[in-house]
Parts: structure tokens; C-alpha cells; sequence
């Protein structure tokens, strides 16, 4: 039924021991591939966080050019009324 259940024992504890340490490399390459996830989560977090910070200067910069832009025409139409 099953292509171990032919093999020899020493044959069979070989691909054991072998399967064993694959195991064994993955669950390490797995917890180190979760700390560099966490590390560079934090990483990136900060990052975000000052291209956020720039982006809502960005903003506050454009929304009072556009205050300004808007009083001055308001200044202007104000100026061709009264002629």
C-alpha cells in the first residue's frame, strides 16, 4: 500500500531521520523569517508614519494656497462689481 512499508529498516530510519531534519531547518527558517517580519513591520510602521506626517503637510500647504487663491478671487469679483 504504501511505498515505505517494502523499505528496509535502516532504509526506513535513513528517510526518517532525513524527514526529521527538514523539520527541524523549516521550523527555525520559520521562526527567523517571523522575526524579520516583525522587525521590518516596525521598521516600515515608521516609515508610514512620516509619510504620513509629510503628506498632511502637503495638504495643510495646498488647503491654505487654496484659502488664499480663493480670497483673492473673492477680492477680485468684490473688484469688478463695484466698477
Amino acid at each position: 500500500m504504501w511505498p515505505f512499508s517494502e523499505m528496509s529498516l535502516e532504509r526506513v530510519s535513513f528517510v526518517s531521520d532525513i524527514a526529521n531534519i527538514v523539520f527541524l531547518v523549516s521550523l527555525v527558517a520559520g521562526v527567523v523569517a517571523m522575526f524579520f517580519i516583525v522587525v521590518t513591520s516596525g521598521v516600515k510602521e515608521r516609515h508610514w508614519a512620516e509619510l504620513r506626517r509629510q503628506s498632511d503637510e502637503q495638504i495643510a500647504e495646498s488647503n491654505e494656497r487654496a484659502a488664499a487663491a480663493e480670497s483673492k478671487a473673492a477680492e477680485a469679483e468684490l473688484g469688478s462689481v463695484d466698477i
